[in-house]
């Protein structure tokens, strides 16, 4: 509509002009005229020339973050035409599809030759999922504003937004767990069902039973074995990925992310399940540490939730 606008206002423009030359016949408007002319297809020239060479990529400071943390997203545009872009704008689409929650807005800038320019804007969310930043449309106008050329772009960027840690979130293993755990076994004679998966630097509060001795002797620092637990006392934490319009799921994952962080903190090694409505099937995820927690919970983050 904007460009409308002005077209329709130059025509108006060159209408007054010719209409002075047509009273008084004067070489000087007839010049203006020729420039009035001129300009547009000049400016159409520059306009198609510079889109073809222009681009827009979308950068964050991380790829994983926490919910309600406020976060920078960076719209870098590179144009490596000479000529200088007076006026470029963009729709940005923001959408959380595990929650169902999306935002569109628009932004704009100038870019001049040979260069770039970076626009900088602070985003955040109160629910955690997995969030995708797309640029949905790129259009540059001409120096007049009489054109505009529309560029396509796949510029996406996907955010993981992790919840919060709960205080007080824990969990009484003996309430939930039967059979012998690991310190039972290891003081039973001839039940030791543990295998040493790595070993790695003493940390305070490790128990003195699992320090590898020879190998502290020869590095001149202690060194503690890690044990993978055959023990039949597993901790098993069911999820339900029951969602309505307040937003439910979001307290479900605080809740038990928070859990989880609980036993990891432990060394507790424990198993997530949850019900997934795209393949139909119950799914499990063995947790061992910090690094299976973020992939689980981006793994639940791609399913839908359900009614």
């Amino acid at each position: 509509m904007r460009i409308w606008l002005n077209r329709i206002s130059y025509l108006c423009l060159i209408l007054v002009f010719a209409g002075i030359f047509v009273i008084y016949q004067s070489f000087g408007v007839l010049v203006i005229l020729g420039f009035l002319f001129v300009m547009p297809m000049l400016s159409a020239l520059f306009c198609h020339v510079t889109y073809r060479r222009f681009r827009i990529h979308v950068e964050t400071p991380a790829d994983i973050l926490e919910k309600e943390q406020e976060f920078r997203v960076n719209f870098v545009l590179e144009n490596d035409s000479i000529f200088p872009v007076t006026c470029c704008e963009w729709k940005v689409c923001v959408k959380n599809g595990f929650m169902q929650e999306a935002q569109e807005f628009m932004m704009r800038c100038t870019v001049c030759g040979r260069g770039n320019e970076t626009v900088k804007r602070l985003m955040s969310s109160r629910y955690c999922g997995l969030v995708q930043i797309q640029v949905k449309e790129l259009r540059i106008y001409d120096y007049m504003h009489l054109f505009s050329r529309k560029i396509q772009c796949e510029s996406n960027k996907d955010i993981i937004l992790l919840p919060l840690v709960r205080e007080g979130a824990e969990i009484d293993t003996n309430q939930y767990v039967s059979g012998s755990d690991d310190s039972e076994e290891s003081h039973t004679k001839g039940s030791d069902f543990s295998q040493v998966s790595d070993v790695r630097e003493y940390i305070p509060g490790d128990s003195l039973k699992d320090i590898h001795w020879k190998l502290s002797a020869k590095k001149d620092d202690l060194m503690v074995k890690e044990h993978v637990s055959m023990s039949s006392r597993q901790i098993a934490l069911l999820i339900e990925l029951y969602n309505d319009e307040d937003g439910y799921i979001d307290g479900t994952l605080e809740y038990a992310y928070s859990l989880g962080k609980y036993l990891v903190n432990r060394r507790q090694g424990f198993t997530f399940y949850w019900w997934s409505s795209l393949t139909g099937l119950m799914k499990e995820r063995e947790i061992l540490g910090e690094e299976d927690m973020t992939d689980c919970f981006r793994e639940i983050f791609y399913e839908d939730a359900y009614d």
